[in-house]
């Protein structure tokens, strides 16, 4: 009695792709869907922003005005001051978007991982799992170092007054907060240089040689870098940047070689012979 044999796809693994295919009008609606949840999700973090955006004001103006002040000689005069009518409302519409953004973007992230999650096979999906938590990690400790290293800048910057004896300093608190929310924001993606570092390395693009042998040339590298995407261009805020920048490449270096250390060598594989 013949027996019936399964079909290709019963044997397919759940997780191929080939299981997940649709027509084009499926994965533009899916699209639609999910575009229109990540534009609700950001609304939704945008009204919410509105309402913290004065409570982040305080936070960040007294945090620094604090460093100007015992920065700059002593007797300076210092005003909080705008010098147009709009920028209080530009500024809160600004901030108000920038804390709906970071509100909203797990959930936006959530929504691009459904995307294009099952058009990966299991084995890319796995290294994509593991990474974006630490990316994520390594995002925010950028965001609190450079939250520690602003009050030195903001002094540093302060100490030049002591140049004009007679001079007041009027600061538009625009410029402060969108400074350090632009620093903030460098500090957290420059920080991401070692999952960058160790991906071309375990992806045989880097060796753990080659990197060890050029770290003075990745050294310069990381400084230009630093120095070109600090909103100030100044060399307080750039080597802040670059320091903690060269330490973690040297780390990832070191990780990568020890990952690679640990997989066996072509000549310590052993093959059997079935024939045997």
């Amino acid at each position: 009695m013949p027996v019936a044999r399964k079909s290709r796809s019963l044997a397919r693994k759940p997780s191929d792709p080939e299981d997940f295919r649709a027509p084009l009008s499926d994965h533009l609606d899916e699209l639609r869907t999910r575009l229109l949840r990540s534009i609700m999700a950001l609304t939704i973090g945008w009204v919410v922003g509105w309402f913290a955006a004065g409570w982040m004001n305080k936070l960040i103006l007294g945090y620094i005005l604090g460093a100007v002040k015992s920065g700059a000689p002593t007797g300076t005069s210092l005003q909080v001051a705008f010098t147009d009518a709009t920028q209080a409302f530009m500024l809160l519409l600004r901030q108000s978007f920038m804390l709906g953004l970071v509100l909203a973007l797990p959930f936006i992230v959530v929504q691009i991982w459904g995307f294009i999650a099952p058009g990966l096979k299991q084995s890319e999906r796995e290294p994509i799992r593991k990474v974006l938590p630490l990316s994520i990690v390594l995002f925010f400790m950028g965001v609190y170092f450079c939250w520690l290293v602003l009050p030195a800048t903001f002094s540093w910057f302060a100490g030049f007054l002591g140049s004009f004896p007679e001079a007041e300093l009027n600061q538009n608190p625009e410029n402060l907060v969108l400074f350090a929310l632009k620093m903030m924001a460098a500090f957290g993606i420059c920080f991401q240089l070692p999952l960058v570092v160790f991906g071309l390395g375990k992806a045989g693009v880097l060796s753990p040689d080659t990197l060890m042998q050029y770290w003075r040339q990745a050294t310069v590298f990381i400084f230009f870098v630093a120095a070109a995407i600090t909103p100030s261009q100044d060399p307080i805020s750039m080597l802040m940047m670059a320091l903690p920048l060269t330490i973690l490449f040297i780390i990832s270096v070191y990780a990568v070689k020890l990952t690679t250390k640990a997989l066996p060598k072509p000549e310590e594989i052993v093959v059997f012979d079935d024939q045997e």
